[in-house]
């Protein structure tokens, strides 16, 4: 659908493609702040506001040129590569740490219950979206329609590199949040917050990763 869009948009005069993209940056940048403050109850419009960021990002980028007598005027001849050090570099030899995520206790809890309401309680601690227990029922079903999906499993279970797999388990994960946009609109838009739905994302992943393992 997405591509289909863009053909036509690349046919139209530059100045017109210029103005589109404008209109939509404008739109996606006044929908997106206009939805935290007030919520909205037109599911149609969230789908439009869905569809223009992802058409916004598929939409070629700008092709900024400088000026022809500014080009010309450059001299070439003044850059060059220039050593600045010549030397080694000693290093300490002593037991590394490196820190993950959290405090380490995402994946040691009983059952999925649990792992919800980490989940969901470090959510609301960073980022204040005030999920709700009638929120975890929804994210229960998310997270089991997310873990037995027979496609990403697929991916996950074959030997793909690591970022392979994420690429596709955000797809699906992104594919049944918009499920919600019919349902929970209220929810959808709480877990499509872009930090939030960094975070869910990374952490859904990592969840199914370790059980696959």
């Amino acid at each position: 659908m997405l591509d289909r869009v863009v053909i036509v948009w690349n046919y139209k005069p530059e100045q017109e493609r210029e103005d589109f993209r404008s209109t939509l940056q404008k739109f996606i940048r006044l929908y997106g702040f206009i939805s935290q403050i007030i919520t909205f109850e037109d599911v149609d419009l969230e789908k439009l506001y869905v569809f223009a960021k992802a058409l916004n990002r598929k939409l070629p980028r700008r092709q900024v040129r400088l000026p022809y007598e500014i080009r010309d005027g450059v001299d070439l001849d003044s850059f060059h590569l220039q050593e600045t050090y010549s030397g080694s570099i000693e290093l300490e030899k002593e037991q590394g740490v490196i820190p993950g995520f959290g405090d380490g206790s995402l994946y040691n809890t009983e059952d999925e219950k649990d792992l919800l309401s980490h989940i969901i309680t470090t959510l609301n601690e960073t980022y204040g979206i005030n999920l709700t227990e009638d929120d975890k029922v929804d994210m229960t079903r998310l997270l089991n329609n997310y873990k037995t999906n027979q496609e990403l499993q697929s991916v996950m279970v074959a030997d793909n590199p690591r970022d392979t797999k994420k690429y596709k388990a955000d797809q699906v994960l992104d594919r049944l949040l918009l499920e919600f946009v019919h349902t929970k609109l209220d929810l959808y838009k709480k877990l499509t917050e872009p930090k939030v739905n960094e975070m869910l994302k990374r952490q859904w992943f990592e969840v199914l990763a370790n059980e696959l393992r």
